[in-house]
């Protein structure tokens, strides 16, 4: 830790050498000796160093007198007070555009076009543009478009043109002849007393204002600094109800399914998403909007039910080409052994000699044809009287001293597991074609030296405006990955497992020999028959295996949009998207696995005859996987205000879908690399055991790998609607509606046509009224759906890959029987939410409470026997998750060079399974796994009440009337507790900025909480032979069980040595004790990141915008409820047998931006 902290001070010491303030265009500091010029000119050579836009009239300004004027080092907006001055004109500046002189009142009538962008320049999507002035028309008013442009009628006289977005500070100018010649650009800034952003849904953007369902909406602004290489890392605890746990699966607000779908639903550019969202560049997105209840996600229909994710990518906009790169390196440190708590060498022998006390099957190395593990053979040798006590002594001795640690490091792992990125874009265009093109490129380096991986890809975006009625945007994503190495022996698994003494080198430095499925005495009689040498040493294994890989994703999508009226336009998309893999995975004879598969199956006949079943030969195993799909979609959008006080959003459409998957797996058996040729053999006759052959039991069953293929089509077309009213700013109406048809349905008509809908309302209750800025209220009720894959309407025939082993001979069986009836689960949510600013805006925020009741759930449901079926998969189920999400920003202080700011995400959500059967009711069906019962959370543990250990160091347990009992069959279910649900109820996230000048530091702490998982001496039984089973390092706490009387008088003893004694039934009666369950809950220090901006006028001479360096560390702190601090995020505690998992230190990624 102190080598840490001392790390992150030298970065910070170092980066205040460059300290400096990058000021706004207005007060960018410029310095001018301008003597007796033209004020056009001295004007001119202030807009050149501010960047300012300086309006003004050409004829007045030829009556402009000469002006001498010297400044240096002081603000632009200065400078140009004192130019006003010196010509007698009145001047204004708004944002980052200048006028000066005195128009002359005109009727302006004429079409005006322009850019609205923030402070960053990127565009603003959904600002709302309006034109007011005497006698002006009705209806004046517009929005932006997804690029931030806009076009709007003007007839008016002494017109002024507002901009407004949420967010953001409002704009202002009056028109004139001089000033609308040309596109108009609108810098808006943020302001703090605006607290919401655009949103993005797919379908069509909006803003906040006039929303009332629920979103979340992340700009790259709030992920600067964040350098993970996927989207969804970066997107964690900046979303109240979206938890990701353990690297899993995304949940948004809960699990709605037990059988369907649980992912959310995906959305790129507008259109549901099949790829890899690694194929998606993070540097590329402008917003990311998280749908989370009915009315914000049920317009996409029976697949909404698991929220909806919409990922919008960086577009062209006009003007010269900008490029940027960034690029990151990211550091993770091997797991750390500490917390294993693993044995010595020395500790594991002990442990052996102790464990070879118990029962343990017979063997003589001189008869045997199998390995033993080297201590055990020790063992039976002095055993049988083979070796002397000092033999014994001294060989044991031996090993207690070896380690193989620093052999297995040093050859096969790197110290780090690295990812570089790189990523450089280019955007620009004209008023007719405009681009966006990005290429990135990623490197992973993991634990393994032998082994790579890269990928390769590019995001190009075109935007061509052929007429003023109509737009193309033309859009083409292309990600390709590659692995090519070789994998014969890998021995980073080995660090942290298997006998810490087997060494890779011997002491005198050459290549040790170890033994696997056979020693050394049948080793030598399968060489004295001629046939393949199978002895092994690890070190020469490395190339004698290969793999090679291979993915290659692309993503057309085209989008048509016709203006008809304004406000009304047509929308015609089309999007392809083709996912193609291949993996080769090539084994040479030489690999022992290969030498052993074939001498197992080969017979020498008395004339001496060799068969090989198995041909000599390489062995090839290759797979395919092709995914296709496309959308087509047409949708009318209506957009238009009324009177200034009558805003109507409407849109209505059609869309047809379909996605196919393919795979073929083939392998290959005497396959040689260079011709390709291969050799077949007879499956069905290997099928069944052939007797006679050369491997160690004298058989061989042939028991795959098998050629398989597999096909499926998912179609669907929908239908929907959406439309939202907002009157004066004040209240907001909207509702949406959807029906979907899918082959994936059931066939009867009475639940073909269901609609999925939704309505809302919200109403903005204060506005700037005491120290309460703004308060808005919203209220929603809908119904989404979810899909669930796993049946169908038609009955569901399977081929088997492998033949029957009564019959031999391949067959087919019945997977799922048919199901008319068959139907999406559908989910019934209410969603009420506070939208609330005070205190001038210093504390924002929002609170919502939601309720998802979901029903028709499919579950397995029990069955008359004699239908052919115990249980079928059936609409039955229900179930309902209930929650309350916070989130809080504040602004704690703030000055000119100075700011801190924080910003708190809380979400609880309640889960309970309302109706659902379960075909097991024994009490071992209980406790063995994490359960879905009724009347539960989903994810539940049950426990057994643990009574302590006997007199003789078994377990035992109580019933629940309080009667003890030694094994677990002689329990119900009723005599267990429900322990509670695996899954953390609870997720929170506190982020805070500071930021001084250049600099920031960001420190983000996140807390998964309310969940109970098992500790790990649940799994210190010993219930398995010890000379075949425990050879290798395990967790030091285990050696702690009873091996005398009294032991038991200890509450933390493990259980005595039950294999081979007549009590494996209380082994149970441990593992599932109630005494292991331990809280779930922690708190990670998941970012910190320390970033430097460089001033512009540093850079600007090498041709640089924009210069920025980041340092991010992530899990450098947690805390652990359990009380042996096990990490919960690699703690496999819901199972009978958890381990502590693998727990890495701080990573540490290096990241840097640059824009030209």
């Amino acid at each position: 830790m102190r080598k840490l902290l001392t790390t992150i001070m030298c970065v910070a010491v170092s980066l205040y050498c460059f300290a400096a303030m990058a000021a706004s265009s207005p007060d960018t500091k410029i310095t001018l000796n301008c003597i007796e010029q033209s004020a056009e000119q001295v004007l001119k050579e202030i807009e050149k160093q501010s960047g300012l836009n300086i309006v003004y009239k050409s004829e007045t300004a030829r009556k402009w007198p000469k002006i001498t004027l010297k400044v240096s080092g002081q603000a632009a907006s200065e400078a140009i007070k004192q130019v006003a001055a010196k010509i007698g004109e009145p001047y204004s500046i708004n944002n980052n555009i200048v006028t000066i002189g005195r128009e002359t009142p005109v009727r302006l009538s004429r079409t005006i076009t322009g850019n609205v962008k923030d402070n960053e320049g990127e565009p603003l999507t959904g600002a709302i543009i309006n034109v007011k002035g005497s006698g002006a028309a009705t209806g004046t008013g517009t929005v932006t478009d997804i690029d931030g442009n806009f076009s709007i009628k003007v007839n008016s006289d002494n017109p002024v043109l507002t901009v407004q977005y949420v967010g953001m500070t409002p704009f202002s100018m009056e028109l004139t002849e001089a000033n609308t010649s040309r596109p108009i650009d609108v810098t808006l800034s943020p302001n703090a007393t605006m607290m919401s952003e655009v949103i993005v849904t797919g379908y069509q953007t909006l803003s906040k204002e006039r929303a009332s369902g629920s979103f979340t909406v992340v700009t790259p602004e709030k992920l600067q600094g964040k350098l993970q290489t996927g989207i969804m890392a970066r997107l964690e605890g900046m979303v109240a109800g979206m938890k990701t746990v353990n690297g899993g699966t995304p949940e948004i607000r809960g699990v709605s399914t037990i059988s369907g779908t649980k992912t959310p639903l995906y959305v790129v550019d507008g259109i549901p998403y099949e790829g890899d969202l690694a194929a998606i560049n993070p540097a590329d997105i402008v917003n990311v909007t998280v749908l989370k209840d009915a009315t914000a996600a049920s317009i996409y229909g029976a697949r909404s039910a698991n929220g909806v994710i919409v990922i919008t990518t960086r577009s062209g906009e006009e003007g010269r080409t900008k490029v940027s790169y960034n690029g990151s390196m990211k550091f993770t440190p091997l797991p750390d052994r500490d917390y294993l708590n693993l044995t010595t060498s020395a500790e594991l022998v002990d442990l052996q000699e102790t464990l070879f006390k118990y029962p343990h099957s017979a063997y003589n190395p001189l008869t045997a044809n199998t390995p033993m593990n080297e201590v055990y053979e020790i063992l039976y040798d002095y055993d049988a009287g083979r070796i002397t006590e000092s033999e014994y002594n001294e060989r044991m001795n031996h090993y207690r001293g070896l380690n193989n640690y620093d052999q297995f490091k040093d050859r096969y792992v790197r110290s780090n597991q690295m990812v570089q990125q790189h990523n450089i874009s280019f955007s620009g265009g004209s008023g007719i074609y405009k681009y966006a093109l990005s290429a990135n490129y990623q490197k992973n380096y993991p634990y393994e030296k032998a082994q790579s991986d890269d990928r390769i890809g590019f995001n190009l975006k075109n935007q061509f405006d052929f007429f003023k009625w109509m737009r193309v945007n033309l859009g083409l994503i292309q990600s390709n990955t590659k692995a090519d190495y070789d994998n014969g022996f890998t021995g980073y698994s080995y660090l942290y497992s298997g006998a810490s003494y087997k060494m890779l080198y011997n002491e005198d430095g050459t290549p040790a020999q170890w033994y696997s499925g056979k020693n050394q005495r049948e080793i030598d009689r399968l060489n004295s028959l001629g046939l393949l040498d199978e002895t092994f040493i690890p070190v020469n294994e490395d190339d004698k295996k290969h793999y090679y890989s291979q993915s290659k994703y692309q993503n057309i999508n085209l989008n048509v949009r016709f203006n008809i009226i304004q406000g009304l336009n047509l929308d015609l998309m089309y999007q392809n998207e083709s996912t193609n893999s291949y993996s080769k995975n090539y084994s040479k004879m030489e690999s022992r696995e290969v030498k052993s598969e074939i001498n197992n199956a080969t017979v020498i006949s008395p004339d001496g005859t060799v068969t090989n079943h198995i041909p000599k030969g390489g062995k090839l195993k290759e797979t395919w996987t092709r995914k296709n799909s496309y959308t087509m979609r047409a949708q009318l959008n209506f957009n238009r205000q009324f009177a200034d006080i009558h805003d109507v959003q409407a849109i209505a459409g059609a869309e047809r879908r379909k996605v196919t998957s393919d795979g073929t797996v083939l392998n290959k058996w005497g396959y040689d690399d260079t011709t390709l040729a291969f050799k077949y053999i007879n499956e069905l006759n290997l099928g069944q055991a052939v007797n006679g052959t050369e491997s160690t039991s004298g058989n061989y069953y042939y028991s795959g790998p098998y050629d398989s293929f597999s096909s499926s089509e998912n179609r669907f077309v929908s239908f929907y609607a959406n439309a939202s009213y907002t009157y004066n700013n004040l209240i907001t109406a909207t509702g949406s509606i959807r029906v979907d048809k899918s082959n994936l349905f059931g066939t009867d008509p009475k639940w073909q046509n269901k609609p999925l809908w939704s309505a809302g309302l919200q109403y903005h209750a204060l506005k700037n009224w005491n120290w309460v800025n703004r308060l808005s209220l919203r209220a929603t009720y809908g119904i989404n759906g979810n899909v669930a894959k796993n049946s169908g309407p038609f009955m569901i025939a399977q081929t088997s890959s492998r033949p029957n082993s009564f019959t031999n001979d391949f067959y087919s069986y019945i997977t799922t029987p048919p199901n008319p009836a068959l139907r999406w689960e559908k989910t019934k949510v209410i969603n009420l939410g506070v939208d609330f600013s005070v205190l001038n805006s210093r504390i924002n925020g929002s609170i919502e409470y939601y309720s998802k009741n979901t029903d028709d759930l499919l579950g397995n449901r029990q069955t008359d026997p004699t239908s052919g079926w115990g249980s079928l998969l059936l609409n039955y189920g229900s179930m309902y998750n209930r929650g309350v999400e916070v989130t809080l920003n504040s602004i704690n202080y703030t000055n000119r060079d100075f700011e801190w700011t924080s910003s708190l995400v809380f979400s609880y959500n309640k889960n309970k399974l309302t109706n659902i059967e379960n075909s097991g009711t024994s009490a071992i069906d209980y406790f063995y796994s994490p359960q879905n019962r009724e009347g539960k959370p989903m994810s539940s543990l049950y426990s057994i009440r643990y009574a302590g250990l006997d007199s003789n160091g078994f377990p035992t347990a109580y019933k629940k009337d309080g009667t003890v009992v030694s094994s677990y069959r002689d329990l119900e279910a009723d005599d267990l507790v429900w322990s509670g649900t695996t899954n953390p109820p609870y997720s929170a996230a506190l982020t805070n900025r500071l930021t001084w000048r250049g600099f920031n530091l960001e420190f983000m702490f996140v807390y998964y909480g309310g969940h109970k998982l098992r500790d790990v001496a649940a799994s210190y039984v010993w219930n398995r032979m010890p000379t075949l089973n425990y050879t290798g390092i395990l967790d030091r706490d285990r050696m702690h069980f009873w091996q005398n009387p009294g032991d038991e008088n200890d509450p933390d003893m493990a259980p005595a040595f039950i294999y081979g004694t007549g009590n494996t039934n209380s082994e149970y009666l441990w593992s599932a004790a109630d005494k292991h369950i331990e809280k779930g809950d922690y708190i990670k220090l998941r970012n910190l990141i320390v970033g430097y901006s460089f001033p512009r006028q540093w850079i600007s001479k090498a041709y640089l915008q924009g210069l920025r360096v980041d340092l991010q560390i992530q899990n450098l702190w947690y805390w652990a409820a359990n009380k042996n601090n096990l990490d919960p995020e690699v703690w496999t505690g819901t199972s009978l047998t958890p381990s502590r998992g693998y727990h890495v230190p701080p990573t540490y990624t290096i990241g840097i931006s640059a824009n030209f």
